[in-house]
């Protein structure tokens, strides 16, 4: 197989991860998976912070979802509160993903302490 063709290749393949990813976000608009407790919990988690101002978030502040390349279904969803990116690994359903985020966030208060 020549070079070209297997880089055509990968490109078909990365950019159907990527629209599989994309379909299962609706996960994210689904008010059963996520009620306001815990879009909060993603705000603060994405975003570092404790509550959306009056304004709301501003265009260029808003959160950005990426995808999370080079990691496998069991990898858990990570944040970037700088950059305000969630980046979600590549997985296979909407229902996956809905158990790995939820997963996240049910753990976001155990940080680094010691117990």
């Amino acid at each position: 197989m020549a070079p070209t063709e297997l880089s055509a290749r990968q490109a078909s393949g990365a950019a159907a991860r990527e629209i599989n990813v994309l379909r299962n976000t609706r996960v994210l608009r689904d008010s059963d998976t996520l009620g306001a407790e815990r879009r909060i919990c993603l705000l603060q988690w994405a975003t570092a912070l404790g509550a959306l101002p009056a304004a709301g978030l501003a265009a260029d502040r808003k959160i950005r979802l990426k995808l999370y390349e080079g990691v496998g279904d069991e990898t858990l969803p990570e944040v970037h509160t700088c950059s305000r990116e969630l980046h979600l690994p590549p997985y296979a359903s909407a229902q996956q993903l809905r158990e790995k985020l939820l997963l996240a966030l049910d753990h976001l208060a155990d940080g680094f302490q010691n117990k």
